[in-house]
């Protein structure tokens, strides 16, 4: 077990010819136009209308039964006969130029959005007890010039709200069972000589976003998680492929906060008690050039930006479940750059507050008995190429950053930070190689981190 504490104050082209969408939400959509965070100013002083965990809900969700989206595209080369100089007739090989392909699942879904130079004032309940899954596949039999690109998604509460010009109290209560499974799936099987590939795959239980332009804006979340998460990419193809990227993101609640010209209080309460797994793999059979295999998982994330605005941001994460991350490529040769990483963190806040002063409160804590693991494996044969295989594994993390930006004024940060590892942090790479490239390793396990940052001012 690992603590630490710290307490800082102020200072100084071809059209498509496959196109795939599935997107399947509960029944529970709309649309309209355990731990304690500490701040230097309570809640219902900053704002009449904030009253979290008392609050009367404008809208309630309740999502019991299973959500499911599957999409499959078959990119098949059909022969057709064209009329050839010679007055008769020359079969040709047709095949599609780009394939693009979406399949998106969730389980209650909430978007406010207010008209310029109006108030949202807006408070939400939503509670996920069945699964949500989301299943995307694209099979490719001949070659296709342009891209394949393939989102999958899958989101058990979605909350989100915007304005401009008007002030904004939004409050979101987020709730996930332990009943619930939450997944998204992406599988892909490509021919030889494709243009590029995209494949991005995400998974998670709760999420809150507001984006605010002007005026005073408040964003208060209590959200807790007690489900299963995972994302997973499986993508084969065999060689000639200019560009591939391939990544796989699930996390426990997810918070951010987008500000300008704005003053901005942020009250994050997140708990996360589920397993959460992103496992992205890569096979290429022969030959791949620029190549980028990504995993990414976090138990609990909190976001803050504001610019040219007073900003605080108060918040409470326990991340009690297991968080893993696996990243995997198998090439049996590769020039150019290549890059495999995994990343899993318990906890994370990040505050960025750009012209003006602020102040961050965070307290952070992860389960005995949780493992918080990052594992990569890059397998290959290269001459010419350069790889890196990299894994960071961390229980609580944080950065603050603020600084004068355009403004002639000093800026000042204060709060404080408390942060408690429970958990077991393991980063692993496993790299085996030959032939006369260069290979790149950097792996990191940590318990605690916190970094503050200030420019044009200081901070203690």
């Amino acid at each position: 077990m690992t603590k630490n504490s710290n307490k800082f104050m102020n200072g100084g082209f071809i059209p498509l010819l496959f196109v795939g969408a599935s997107i399947l939400a509960g029944s529970n959509v709309f649309f309209v136009t355990s731990a304690k965070a500490q701040s230097s100013i309570p809640c219902d002083q900053i704002l009449p209308s904030c009253k979290t965990g008392n609050q009367t809900n404008d809208i309630t969700q309740d999502q019991i039964g299973n959500v499911a989206a599957s999409i499959i595209i078959n990119g098949e080369t059909v022969t057709i006969d064209v009329p050839n100089n010679n007055g008769g007739t020359s079969p040709v090989d047709i095949t599609a130029t780009d394939i693009s392909s979406t399949s998106s699942a969730a389980g209650n879904v909430i978007s406010a959005t207010a008209a310029n130079n109006t108030n949202l004032d807006y408070k939400s309940l939503q509670n996920l007890s069945g699964n949500v899954s989301a299943s995307n596949s694209v099979t490719t039999t001949g070659h296709v010039p342009g891209m394949v690109y393939m989102v999958t998604s899958a989101s058990g509460n979605s909350s989100q709200a915007e304005t401009n010009s008007g002030d904004m109290s939004y409050v979101a209560t987020q709730n996930v069972a332990a009943s619930s499974q939450i997944s998204a799936n992406a599988t892909a099987d490509t021919a030889p000589d494709m243009g590029s590939l995209l494949i991005n795959t995400q998974a998670s239980a709760n999420t809150a976003a507001i984006n605010k332009n002007y005026g005073l804006v408040s964003l208060e979340a209590n959200q807790t998680n007690y489900g299963t998460v995972n994302a997973n990419t499986n993508e084969v193809n065999c060689c000639n492929v200019d560009t591939m990227n391939t990544n796989s993101i699930a996390t426990g609640n997810t918070t951010s906060s987008v500000s300008v010209n704005s003053t901005s209080y942020n009250y994050i309460l997140q708990n996360n008690y589920g397993d959460i797994t992103s496992n992205t793999r890569q096979t290429v059979t022969n030959d791949n050039s620029d190549t980028a295999v990504t995993a990414q998982t976090a138990g609990n994330s909190a976001f803050n930006y504001n610019q040219f605005g007073y900003t605080e941001m108060n918040s409470a994460q326990y991340s009690g479940g297991n968080i893993s991350s696996n990243a995997r490529l198998d090439s049996a040769y590769f020039d150019g750059t290549v890059v495999v990483g995994s990343a899993s963190q318990g906890n994370s806040t990040v505050m960025s507050s750009i012209g003006t002063s602020g102040a961050l409160y965070a307290n952070q804590e992860t389960g005995a008995g949780s493992v918080i693991s990052a594992n990569t494996i890059f397998n290959t044969y290269t001459e010419y190429g350069v790889g890196y295989g990299t894994a960071s594994a961390s229980g609580n993390a944080l950065a603050g950053f603020i600084c004068a930006g355009c403004s002639t004024d000093s800026v000042s940060m204060n709060g404080s930070i408390y942060q408690d590892n429970n958990a077991a942090e393991v980063a692993t790479i496993g790299m085996s190689a030959s032939g006369n490239g260069r290979l790149h390793s950097y792996g990191v396990a940590a318990g605690n981190s916190a970094t503050i940052i200030t420019q044009n001012g200081q901070s203690y």
